[in-house]
């Protein structure tokens, strides 16, 4: 499933807070229509749910956008972009 988050007040928090949990396959910021996208993954649809609710009452975030990924054309992750290092 994929996931758009907008934040507000205390972003890095929620940031973390999001990264830290079990199913997050990938998670970036962007500018745009979304603070951070990611995707997530479980073993049920009732999982992800509960996961997108969790998501939804961590601290700073103001909204939480998911979809399903029907069909994957392209996924390639040989360079990466992390600058944190």
């Amino acid at each position: 499933m994929g996931i758009g988050v907008s934040l507000g007040s205390r972003d890095r928090e929620a940031c973390e807070q999001i990264e830290a949990l079990p199913g997050i396959e990938f998670l970036a910021r962007t500018l745009g229509r979304f603070d951070l996208i990611g995707t997530v993954a479980a073993d049920s649809s009732g999982d992800l749910y509960s996961l997108a609710e969790h998501i939804r009452t961590i601290g700073g975030v103001v909204a939480l956008e998911t979809w399903t990924h029907l069909e994957v054309f392209k996924e390639h992750y040989a360079r990466s972009l992390d600058v944190r290092g």
